[in-house]
This record gives structure tokens, C-alpha cells and sequence, in this order.
């Protein structure tokens, strides 16, 4: 009955989608659907009849209470294949309303289905957050797979890039952008697509990406935490290239570390992201062997320039949802940590460490902090003779 509703009230024809529940006739009419862009993560929905505004339908996020009007923006479902509802407000709202069977404790759950857009054609939309050069080249690439896939079935864009704030210049006043903001003013994309939040936290920030409606998420790199209120926002959720084999080596410092226990076979994982560090799904891993005087930044590099090829071969499955079915819960059993570096760190101690832990630390924090010796665990030599 919902099902032949919909389809009478939207009047267009719509495709199959995977769908778990009882309402597979409901979710299946809802491809072709155009919804309010204030989209509200696990709100059940309902539908009424056309309005005196022509094609517009009514849905409501709570039984009996019809709460906003169905416009310009398109059909979401939300991390785990929610059912987005809409905010209040919609103009003609109060007309009666038509119930299919969700509630606020058990939401309608659908898979397969996302933005459908201007026809059921405009490209998905992907924010990108990143900041260091190794995120820069994955920038690049993903701008390029976007460029390429202009006019075909899996058509998406990079609607805006997010980085952190500018940094002073050591002993100068000049404000310096990060490598990804530098590659993306390059590669086209205007000051209104570059944001630069102190934190993404703010509130302000968590708007303008509301705003955006990005069907995707994609970090590498970012360097700041992705609260819960973030990671509801994308359509199909947030995924990260992260260069570790997960769930070894969790947190910032996964090269590294690494490098410092001696390790020369390397790994890169894309997987989403959940609000705990580096635990949720992996979608798919490979791996990098290193020479033995690799350092950690030209590993890195490599590292990324992988992980990106393989986040572009994943993004027609990312962008469908079906990424979702079939990433593979992480071991618990196996978690390892990557925690920040310290400066005590790169201070060498040749009276304690042997020729090997020397060079690794040489190699593995090039980057930051860098190297320096103790001297004063050496032994002075006596004049005339031996030390």
C-alpha cells in the first residue's frame, strides 16, 4: 500500500536496491525521490500527499506529526543504511500524513540507496580532509578519478577541502597554508571550498558542512579528531587511509613506529571511520617493502600514493553503500598502539643502543623531531693515552 503510494506520488520509475526489513516496496520507490537537504540521521519517515506546491511530499519524524516538506535536495541513508528524516519547518507541513511502519526505537534501514540528485545524474558529492604533502598527493589523485568519471554512473566531485589553520613561518609573520590548501587552490577549487576549522568540533564548521550534504568523507592525514556529530553527516560515512595493517599500529604515529621496531615491510589500510581511533572496518589493505635507509617521510609518501589508488578503485562501491556490506570488522585480539612522538625520542644514547637502534631512529624520525647524541655518555679520552 505505502509502496503504491509512493510511486503514484513521486510518478516516476524507479531502480532495485538492496534492501534488509519488511519495507523493501517502500525503500525500492525511493531512488527517484527528492528530499529536504536537512537530512536528521535515524529519523523514521512518512509521507503524505502531493501539496498545493505541485511535486512536493510531506514526511514526518514521528508518528502523526508531519515535520517538513520535500524539495530541492535528494533521498540520504545514513553510516549504517538509516533512513534520514528531515528538520522542522517545511511550509504546508500540517497536511495529514501517511505512516509505513518506522519508529525512533527501530528506523527503517535501506542499502544501495543514496543521493539521486537533479534526474538521478548529478555527481555524489566527496569532502576531502588532509593536510601534510603526503595528503596533497592523494588530493591530486582523487580530483583527477573525479575529472574522469565526469558523465558516467559512478559521477562524483570534490565539493569542498577541509585542512588545518594556516601556520606561522618559523621567525616570520607570513601565515603559511597547508600542502593540501595549496594543491587545492591550484587544482581549481575556490576559497569558499577550502575550510580551515580550529577545530572540527566547531560548531560553525559542522554547519557549513551540513550545508555541503557531502555523500562521502575522505581523510588522510587530517590530524584532528572527528567527533559523532561529524560522522553523522555523510551520506555513505567517513573513510580514512591510514598506514598501518590495521588494527596494528592505531593512532598517529604508525610509520614510524614502525621504523623504529625495526620493521621494513610496510602496510597502508582504507577503512571507515568510527569516533574510537582507527577501529572501524577495513575495506582493503596493502602492502610496501622499504630499503633498509628509507626514512619515514619518503615512506609515507609511498604509503599514501598506494593507499589513493586504492581509495579510487573503491569509490564506486563507497559511493553505492556497498562498501559498507562487505568491509571486514578489525580483531580485537591484534590492536596495537602508534602513539605521538616525543622529542626525548630522537636523542641518540650510542652507550646503550646498539649501531642498528641508532640508524632507525636516524630513519624513522626525520621528520619531527629529528636526531641528536648524548654526549655526555661518552667517554673522554685521556691525553697520552686510552679512554
Amino acid at each position: 500500500m505505502a509502496a503504491t503510494t509512493l510511486r503514484r506520488l513521486a510518478g516516476t520509475q524507479v531502480a532495485k536496491s538492496q534492501v534488509k526489513g519488511e519495507s523493501r516496496g517502500v525503500i525500492s520507490c525511493l531512488r527517484g525521490l527528492r528530499l529536504h537537504q536537512g537530512l536528521r540521521k535515524s529519523s523514521p519517515l512518512s509521507f503524505g500527499r502531493k501539496t498545493a506546491a505541485g511535486n512536493a511530499l510531506l514526511c514526518s519524524c514521528d508518528a502523526g506529526e508531519p515535520r517538513g516538506v520535500m524539495d530541492s535536495a535528494s533521498f540520504t541513508m545514513g553510516i549504517r543504511g538509516e533512513v534520514h528524516g528531515l528538520r522542522d519547518g517545511g511550509s504546508g507541513a500540517r497536511e495529514q500524513s501517511h505512516h509505513w511502519g518506522a519508529s525512533s526505537r527501530h528506523p527503517l534501514r535501506c542499502y544501495g540507496v543514496g543521493r539521486a540528485g537533479e534526474g538521478g545524474n548529478s555527481p555524489r558529492r566527496v569532502v576531502f580532509l588532509g593536510t601534510p604533502e603526503a595528503a596533497a598527493v592523494v588530493l591530486r589523485d582523487l580530483m583527477a578519478a573525479a575529472e574522469e568519471s565526469k558523465g558516467g554512473k559512478d559521477a562524483f566531485e570534490v565539493s569542498a577541502v577541509v585542512t588545518r589553520p594556516s601556520k606561522r613561518k618559523t621567525h616570520g609573520k607570513v601565515m603559511e597554508g597547508s600542502p593540501v590548501a595549496s594543491v587545492a587552490s591550484e587544482l581549481g577549487l575556490g576559497e569558499h571550498a577550502i575550510l580551515s576549522p580550529q577545530s572540527a568540533k566547531d560548531e560553525s564548521f559542522l554547519e557549513a558542512m551540513r550545508d555541503i550534504g557531502p555523500d562521502l568523507c575522505v581523510t588522510a592525514a587530517y590530524g584532528n579528531l572527528l567527533p559523532p556529530n561529524f560522522l553523522d553527516i555523510p551520506t555513505f560515512g567517513t573513510v580514512n587511509i591510514h598506514p598501518s595493517e590495521l588494527p596494528c599500529l592505531r593512532g598517529p604515529a604508525p610509520v614510524q613506529r614502525a621504523i623504529l621496531r625495526g620493521d621494513r615491510r610496510l602496510c597502508v589500510s582504507l577503512a571507515f571511520t568510527v569516533f574510537r581511533m582507527d577501529a572501524g572496518k577495513i575495506i582493503g589493505q596493502k602492502w610496501l617493502s622499504i630499503g633498509s635507509n628509507e626514512t619515514s617521510d619518503v615512506a609515507l609518501s609511498r604509503l599514501f600514493s598506494i593507499g589513493s589508488e586504492m581509495l579510487v578503485e573503491s569509490m564506486p562501491e563507497l559511493l553505492s553503500g556497498r562498501a559498507q556490506e562487505t568491509a571486514t570488522e578489525q580483531d580485537e585480539t591484534r590492536v596495537t598502539h602508534a602513539p605521538k612522538l616525543s622529542k626525548e625520542e630522537g636523542v641518540l644514547q650510542p652507550h646503550v643502543m646498539t649501531a642498528k637502534e641508532c640508524h632507525d631512529v636516524c630513519c624513522a624520525l626525520n621528520i619531527w623531531p629529528g636526531t641528536s647524541v648524548n654526549c655526555n655518555c661518552v667517554t673522554p679520552v685521556k691525553k697520552g693515552g686510552k679512554g
